[in-house]
């Protein structure tokens, strides 16, 4: 079974698709077939631009706490992935011949 790659657009591009809905005379479908995107993508892209204006699709800025605790989390998943290792590593070395 083959997956599809989950297709990313700059945040330019969709505020552009989103602003020429909310101030044009074109369908929703219309457009989302004008872009080759799927309508319930756009619509939500609407509803963002719609929510936030120019602001809308910038990147989310982290606090320093929310870095940290991303930092721990995957210092916390590394370890656990060494000790699983070192557990199996022990349980072939101590297995008696």
């Amino acid at each position: 079974m083959e997956t599809k790659s989950r297709k990313s657009y700059d945040p330019e591009f969709k505020r552009n698709a989103a602003s020429l809905y909310v101030n044009g005379k074109q369908s929703l479908g219309d457009l989302a077939n004008e872009f080759g995107i799927a309508e319930s993508t756009l619509y939500n892209w609407v509803a963002e631009y719609r929510k936030h204006g120019n602001k809308s699709f910038e990147p989310k800025t982290l606090s320093a706490q929310e870095k940290e605790v991303i930092a721990l989390k995957k210092e916390l998943a590394d370890m656990k992935m060494e000790r699983d290792i070192l557990k199996k590593a022990l349980a072939i070395f101590s297995q008696k011949k």
